[in-house]
Formats: structure tokens, C-alpha cells, sequence
């Protein structure tokens, strides 16, 4: 089955002290009655994917689930209830397929964590 629409839409958030989300762009009318899966990288502190989810569910979508590659549980400060979970990864830095430390590693084609006590 073929889904009926896929829209990619970016999160941001001010820094990591987590200030406002906010969703671009994003129209919540849409997705009224219809069935919304949101994807993330990875499933961290829970905050940003929480602040993402009740701004998502706005538009009253007839069901809400979630997708993320990488769920570090260990880590989470939010309570977050996860559809389907790739791997877990409960420490180090996450780096590879997009995933970057300061803008290093991004272009890695392969998931990598690296192995230092500061992450």
C-alpha cells in the first residue's frame, strides 16, 4: 500500500537549552481524520519529539505514531512513548547517514558511536 501524501518537514529548537519548537513548514489541516507517522533519528532527552507530537496532534490526525532509528532511553528526561524503534543506543555520540559531531562524520555511510566519556 502506497501512503496518500509524505510531507518533510524540519524541527528546530533554540539550541539545547530546548527553547521553542517550531515545525517548517507545517499545516496542521491536513492532517485531520488521517493517519500520521513521525519520524526522528533519533528518540534522545524526549523533549523535542514530545514538543513535536502534541504540536502534530493539533491537526487531529485519526491516529499518531512514532519511527525513530536510534532510542536512547537511557537518557531520557520526557516520557515517550515510542511505535517502532530501530536499534538502542544508550551511550556515546551518534555519527554517520546525517548524524554529525560539530559537522564531522555526517558523510559516513555507516552508524557509528563514538567512544568518549564526554557523550
Amino acid at each position: 500500500m502506497r501512503p496518500e501524501r509524505l510531507d518533510v518537514c524540519a524541527c528546530r529548537s533554540a539550541g539545547t537549552s530546548l527553547g521553542p519548537i517550531t515545525i517548517d513548514p507545517f499545516d496542521p489541516d491536513p492532517l485531520e481524520g488521517r493517519d500520521v507517522l513521525v519520524l526522528d533519528d533519533i528518540a534522545d532527552e524526549g523533549a523535542t519529539l514530545r514538543a513535536v507530537l502534541e504540536i502534530v496532534a493539533l491537526g487531529e490526525p485519526r491516529s499518531l505514531k512514532t519511527a525513530v532509528l536510534l532510542d536512547k532511553r537511557e537518557r531520557r528526561r520526557e516520557p515517550l512513548a515510542l511505535d517502532y524503534v530501530g536499534f538502542r543506543c544508550d551511550s556515546g555520540w551518534v555519527v554517520g547517514y546525517g548524524m554529525d559531531l560539530d559537522g564531522a562524520y555526517r558523510e559516513l555511510d555507516w552508524i557509528g558511536v563514538l567512544a568518549d566519556d564526554r557523550f
